[in-house]
Order: structure tokens, then sequence, then C-alpha cells
């Protein structure tokens, strides 16, 4: 593997024998087809007093576009987390938006999905939805000690993560064995030897849906087609983490 060494400049009279090396940029593994980014001009649809009412993903057509209840509606702030944008659905205890399509691919594939979200302690919060909205989450935060559900009967324990601080988790479901993992931030916090999950396409929800009350905030969200490698992960925490200025 390739070694680089800066040194002061001035050291050597001669730099001639020097190779320059450009330095190329990381980028999002290729399995990502749904990125919902509050950033990204023209992905919010918003009224006048900054409740979302459609979140399109940035990198298609698809989008969250239907509120928990009539007038559940997240809230957009303009500068949050570095800075930069989020969505609020800690603004009340029945916030919401889901996708009035099934936007999921066949979670039995394998998949996995990232997430860049606040949540204070004791709270329950649904992220996203395996078939109906009322029934059957395949991953849900709740109490204490966070949940990941990957379908509508295991649950993945996280822990007791701390409350209202912004946090990089990421999750995986590998086909191969089964087998479901969730990270906080690098670090392995629990694995789940599943009996599989949904065959089908699924509704992707973020927030309350009936069963689960959210209260969190998101500055991002992703979702992967494919159970991504530990490095793929790595590539995944990195960019996230220097956008939003986190460990």
């Amino acid at each position: 593997m390739p070694r680089f060494i800066i040194v002061p400049a001035g050291t050597f009279t001669d730099p001639s024998g020097f190779e320059d090396v450009g330095l190329v940029p990381l980028t999002f593994p290729p399995s990502l087809y749904l990125d919902f980014d509050p950033n990204v001009a023209g992905s919010i649809v918003k009224d006048g007093s900054n409740n979302v009412t459609k979140w399109t993903n940035t990198l298609g057509t698809q989008a969250l576009d239907t509120p928990g209840v009539a007038s559940a509606y997240p809230l957009w702030t303009a500068s949050d987390l570095n800075g930069l944008p989020s969505i609020d659905i800690n603004n009340g205890a029945t916030k919401a938006l889901w996708s009035s399509a099934d936007i999921l691919h066949n979670l039995s594939l394998g998949y996995s999905f990232a997430a860049v979200f606040n949540a204070p302690v004791m709270t329950s919060v649904s992220i996203f939805n395996s078939s109906g909205i009322a029934s059957n989450v395949t991953s849900a935060f709740y109490s204490a000690a966070l949940t990941w559900r990957n379908n509508g009967s295991e649950s993945l324990n996280f822990g007791a993560l701390p409350g209202g601080t912004w946090l990089i988790i990421t999750g995986t479901y590998n086909a191969t064995g089964n087998v479901c993992k969730v990270w906080n931030s690098g670090t392995l916090i629990n694995t789940l030897n599943s009996a599989g999950a949904p065959t089908a396409s699924r509704k992707l929800s973020l927030g309350w849906n009936t069963v689960f009350n959210a209260r969190i905030k998101f500055a991002r969200f992703q979702f992967y087609n494919t159970t991504l490698s530990p490095a793929e992960q790595d590539v995944v925490r990195d960019i996230l983490a220097a956008k939003y200025a986190l460990p």
C-alpha cells in the first residue's frame, strides 16, 4: 500500500525526483439509490412556515409525500448541524412523512441504510416501514434502548445511545445467513440472525406511523440496495462525518 509523508516547505532544494499525487475525493457506493438530503435545493416542498409537505430523493423521483395526519408536517430548519438544514420530526409527537408508493426494493436481497439523526432519550422513533403504514415496521427506534426491527417480529437492540446528540447510524441486512448488524459511528453495536426480510417492495416512512411516535431530527437519510461491505461503510461514514463535522 502506498505511503505518503508530508515534509516542510524548503526541506528539499530539488523536488524534481518527487511525484505529484492527486487526491481523489471519496464518493458514496454505487448501490446508493435513496438519498434524502434537506440541503439540496428543490428536494423540499414546504409552506410559508417551513412545514414540510414533500421530501424528494435527490437521486430520482421517489418522494416522501404523505403526512402522518392532515396537520402533522415535519419542520424544516434552515441551519442546524454544522450550519446545514435538518428535518425536525421532534416538532410534536405525531409528525411524519411517508411515500404514497412503494419505493424500497425487495429487502430480502440485502440492504443497508445510513442516518444522521438526533433523538432525545426515552423517545419512540420510526425510521422506515416494511409494509403497511400502520403495521410491520421494519425499522423502529424506541425508548432509551433504541431498537431496529428487521421485520414485524424481530428486534435488534442498539443499547443506550446518548440522547440529544447527533449520531451516524448504519445498518445492514445480509441475505446470506440473514444477518442484521448495526453500527454507531463505526462501532458494531449488535448482531441478529434473522428469519429473513420482507420479500416485496415497501413504502418508506420517516416519523410517526400510528404505531410508533417519532421524536427525531434528520440531517440525512440514505438507503442502499445491497449489503454494504465494511470498507464501503467506512466510506459512507467518512463522507457524512466530514460534511456534518461529526467524529
